[in-house]
């Protein structure tokens, strides 16, 4: 079950996002500064057997404080733009990876598949079509395995200096026809990372426009 807990009702759940923030230092060695908690918005991840195992932080960062294989493309298509919208998270069931039970996997498979209905969401409350993120190779894997998350931007562990999967998520389902940006070591495809942020920018804020009402509320819950 994911449980959604916006900015106002952080107090309500303080055990929970502690819970969270502890797997997310001690599985990747990731913790916010108290700034970055106190606007964010936490999604975690629980259940009767196991506790909280995992979630994600959404909260706003810097472009140039980015990761700079992330930073660079960004600054250059988009100089007006100071913050971004981040996500961290991790998924920590006990699990061993020798012998994935059915129900660890239904639980995995769950987790990615929710975790990205609900991101697609908060990006539409957000008006923003991508989030920027920062992660283990094996997180990474699952978003792709278990999740068919897409990005429009990738930087594999192997390319990057610390190892980690750094890239933009699309949080929208691509179509037929749209591109991928991939970075290489060696240098930057500058035409196909121009089209893809402009397929975000103006295709996704399009449909976004038509589609997003002021009233309606991020579903809460996710069973």
């Amino acid at each position: 079950m994911l449980t959604i807990i916006e900015p106002k009702e952080h107090h309500l759940h303080q055990s929970k996002i502690d819970s969270l923030l502890s797997l997310l230092k001690i599985y990747q060695g990731f913790t916010p500064s108290s700034e970055k908690t106190e606007n964010a918005t936490f999604i975690v991840a629980e259940d009767k057997k196991q506790g909280v195992y995992g979630g994600a932080i959404v909260y706003s960062q810097n472009v140039r404080t980015l990761y700079h294989k992330l930073a660079t493309p960004l600054l250059e298509f988009f100089p007006e733009k100071e913050q971004i919208w981040c996500v961290r998270f991790c998924f920590c069931a006990d699990q061993d990876d020798r012998v994935l039970i059915l129900e660890t996997l239904e639980l995995c498979e769950d987790f990615y598949v929710d975790l990205y209905k609900i991101l697609v969401k908060l990006g539409q409350k957000k008006r923003t079509p991508f989030f920027a993120l920062t992660l283990p190779h094996k997180e990474y894997r699952n978003t792709v395995t278990y999740g068919d998350w897409s990005y429009f931007l990738e930087v594999s562990p192997s390319d990057s200096s610390d190892y980690r999967f750094h890239g933009l998520l699309a949080l929208k389902a691509k179509k037929e026809g749209d591109l991928e940006a991939k970075v290489s070591r060696d240098q930057f495809e500058d035409e196909d990372i121009e089209e893809a942020f402009f397929l975000a920018e103006e295709d996704d804020f399009d449909d976004q426009d038509q589609d997003h009402n002021p009233q309606d509320q991020t579903e809460r819950t996710v069973q």
